[in-house]
This record gives C-alpha cells, sequence and structure tokens, in this order.
C-alpha cells in the first residue's frame, strides 16, 4: 500500500465509542509512542491499570468502513491492533507515517 487514496480513504480517521469497536480481534503491533500515536489519532481512553486505547473508524469511499482498536500500556512503544481484518493495521501504518 502506497497512500491513503489507493487505499479509498476519503475522510479522517475519526474516533468512535468502544461500544462501536465490540468484536475486534488481534491483527497486529505497531512500534510508536503514547505521543506518536496521540498525535495521529487524538487522545487515547485512559482505563484501569495504565491501559490506555484508541477506537477508531477509517471511512472509505468505495467500501465499508474499518474498526481498529489500538491497545496497551501507558509506557510502552509495542502497542497491538485489534480489527476485523489485517486491514486495520495496514491504515494505523499508513496514518501514523504522515506525523
Amino acid at each position: 500500500m502506497n497512500n491513503l487514496k489507493e487505499l479509498g480513504i476519503n475522510s479522517l480517521v475519526k474516533q468512535v465509542s468502544n461500544l462501536e469497536s465490540v468484536g475486534t480481534c488481534y491483527q497486529g503491533v505497531v512500534n510508536a509512542s503514547q505521543f506518536e500515536l496521540g498525535l495521529c489519532f487524538g487522545d487515547p481512553e485512559m482505563l484501569p491499570e495504565n491501559q490506555i486505547e484508541w477506537y477508531l473508524l477509517f471511512e472509505r469511499a468505495d467500501a465499508d468502513p474499518v474498526r481498529a482498536t489500538i491497545y496497551g500500556t501507558n509506557l510502552s512503544t509495542n502497542f497491538h491492533i485489534g480489527g476485523d481484518s489485517k486491514e486495520a493495521v495496514e491504515l494505523v501504518h499508513e496514518f501514523l507515517k504522515g506525523i
């Protein structure tokens, strides 16, 4: 994948509620700091025991939206990515390239 236009992304990624991310499962990892992820996706949801999560929806022009959940601890630089497919991992990585 070369760029977001080739991925069919027609708008910026948006944060959604955790209820909209229910049912996603582990698809891969992203090596980034909480700061870098925050620059790209906004503030995470703070959970007990230093856990943090981003609930994301990538809207596309010619296909169904892609759900992604990024989760880990607030000291981590190796976050897990959940989603409905490996496409969630590709989109998270593509958006991070822009920061």
